[in-house]
């Protein structure tokens, strides 16, 4: 059926774990001798966050069916279950935070290029990852529960 094949939507906490615990890992994989590869550890941190960040955020948005291509039988019963406009706003509300994490990151790394001190700017970026994705939290959940609704049903 069209709903089975989605998958669980994680929670911001769970997305905003696996991304900074990955970013640490590519900082420890950089020696750090000078300045410059301090830089560059402090940057690769930031765009592995942001790129699963907005990679997890956007393929939430991907596994779920499109509703415009989608039978009216099964569109009028999603409809029914959990809101087809209501899941359209939440998909959108989680697109647009994988689009403006990208965004942030590129900004932020510029930013550390020309800083004093790559590692207050890399604080800054992953704060405002953070109160990003914290914002789209209510909208990952109403989708997980609205996936978990929408799989129940049978063939």
């Amino acid at each position: 059926m069209i709903f089975e094949k989605i998958p669980t939507v994680p929670t911001s906490d769970e997305l905003l774990d696996k991304s900074f615990r990955r970013a640490a890992r590519a900082k420890h994989g950089k020696r750090i001798l000078d300045r410059k590869t301090k830089l560059d550890a402090e940057e690769s941190m930031v765009l592995t966050a942001a790129h699963i960040l907005s990679d997890n955020l956007i393929n939430i948005v991907r596994k779920f069916p499109s509703f415009d291509n989608m039978p009216p039988f099964y569109l009028d019963l999603a409809d029914v279950i959990v809101g087809v406009e209501e899941m359209k706003m939440n998909l959108s509300s989680v697109q647009w935070a994988g689009t403006k994490v990208n965004e942030l990151s590129r900004k932020y790394v510029g930013m550390m290029r020309k800083a004093e001190d790559a590692k207050v700017v890399r604080k800054q970026a992953f704060g405002r990852m953070s109160s990003i994705v914290d914002s789209v939290d209510g909208n990952l959940r109403f989708l997980n529960v609205a996936r978990n609704k929408l799989r129940k049903l049978r063939k």
